[in-house]
């Protein structure tokens, strides 16, 4: 009984394995084809991205550091709010909801009210 309850384990945890696989390959080729997606649109497009060739490597450099930086200390910010929630996640975790937040801030602007019929609610 104890060899099929062991053979039942070694099965499952297998299978986990596979299926974590298959979860990140997935994710892989998302990345990948929604890179691909926006390198074809920039080559189609490149009469419009022509002014890029004009810009500073150096202060790209620069200005891309600090909104990394800028990520991990956002990250830090939300991971001491989550704290006081007893939540623990991962620096990669943080900085991914630090960037899910900030796009949505940009997708979906808050607003102080509605405007209808001329009146703020």
């Amino acid at each position: 009984m104890q060899y099929l309850q062991h053979e039942h384990n070694v099965n499952n945890s297998a299978s986990q394995v596979v299926a974590g696989f298959w979860v990140a390959v997935s994710g892989y080729v998302i990345v990948a084809t929604i890179l691909l997606l926006c390198g074809y649109y920039v080559y189609t497009h490149r009469d419009e991205f022509e002014f890029l060739s004009h810009v500073s490597y150096p202060e790209v450099a620069g200005a891309s550091l600090m909104i990394l930086i800028s990520y991990i200390l956002n990250a830090h910010q939300l991971n001491l709010f989550l704290r006081n929630f007893k939540l623990s996640l991962g620096l990669v975790e943080l900085i991914s909801l630090t960037m899910a937040m900030n796009l949505g801030n940009l997708l979906i602007p808050m607003r102080g009210g509605s405007r209808r019929n001329g009146s703020v609610t």
